[in-house]
């Protein structure tokens, strides 16, 4: 598998700037379609959105433009990358009840360049169980995303933390 570090630069790069762009998405165009895309809160759960939708964007049209082998290593990245952004966003904001916008902007970058980095560097064989988790990870995420964002559960982790009292 052979990946031009440039090539996923430029594409790690337009990833930051489709989920920057998603985070204000709702708020400039409700309707139902960006409530399920975009961000509708600013819950933890939300922003997983603003990581899933524009890295699986990227990562098809990689794959389908300079790659074709290597999805399998990209839909694995998909669920560690929220699962990431999950856990330690929830650490910061909600056991340590820290806020602090360069944390939120600091830990993005990182997940994100996390889902570029792990397939320049780790193969996943089509049709072996580790692709197939990918998949099946990645569509069970992507199911989640829809159910929780018309049906909120009340964890701390969906709830709006701009009007959680503190």
């Amino acid at each position: 598998m052979v990946h031009s570090k440039q090539t996923l630069f430029y594409y790690f790069l337009l990833s930051l700037i489709l989920g920057s762009g998603l985070h204000f998405l709702y708020t400039l165009m409700p309707s139902p379609f960006t409530a399920v895309i975009a961000p509708i809160s600013e819950s933890i759960w939300e922003h997983t959105k603003i990581i899933y939708f524009p890295y699986l964007l990227l990562a098809l049209l990689y794959n389908r433009r300079h790659s074709p082998s290597t999805i399998g290593s990209f839909l694995l990245a998909l669920p560690m990358m929220c699962f990431s952004m999950l856990t330690i966003g929830s650490i910061y904001h909600i056991v340590l009840d820290f806020h602090a916008l360069w944390f939120d902007l600091l830990l993005f970058f990182l997940v994100m360049a996390f889902g570029f980095w792990f397939p320049a560097h780790c193969s996943i064989p089509s049709q072996t169980p580790l692709w197939y988790l990918g998949i099946a990870l990645t569509i069970l995420l992507g199911i989640l995303i829809f159910v929780f964002t018309l049906f909120p559960p009340t964890p701390l982790l969906f709830q709006d933390l701009s009007s959680v009292s503190r």
